[in-house]
């Protein structure tokens, strides 16, 4: 099950997020900077859950994610480019803008040619 889950190769020091525990920027900072993100380079992830999950600094580049559910996902800093997003469902996805603007001109491709409607959160 990959709903609500933290993704991550490897996971921070334990006593680092147990210094972070009661302030949210010093934990995400430990969660990006501490841990290991996974590294998905164009694996097939179709169809694959990942509602409410954090992807922070996994590497989704080509990955195939096709109809998959990232719903409110919190993907910053994750890597996206080539990744096939066709009909993945993004409502209230999670990026930073830098992110948002790749995405959003990937997104309107898909737009412009299939006529669906999307939205992000920013």
């Amino acid at each position: 099950m990959l709903r609500e889950q933290t993704l991550m190769r490897k996971a921070p020091p334990a006593e680092l997020l147990f210094e972070a525990r009661e302030n949210a920027e010093a934990e995400k900072w430990v969660w990006e900077e501490a841990g290991e993100a996974l590294d998905l380079r164009g694996r097939d992830l179709r169809y694959a859950d990942f509602y409410n999950s954090r992807l922070g600094d996994a590497d989704l580049r080509d990955a195939q994610l096709q109809g998959a559910g990232l719903r409110e996902a919190v993907v910053y800093g994750t890597k996206l480019q080539g990744a096939e997003l066709s009909l993945a469902d993004l409502r209230e996805l999670r990026l930073p803008r830098d992110d948002w603007e790749e995405l959003s001109r990937f997104m309107s491709r898909i737009t412009d040619t299939m006529g669906i409607e999307y939205y992000c959160r920013v």
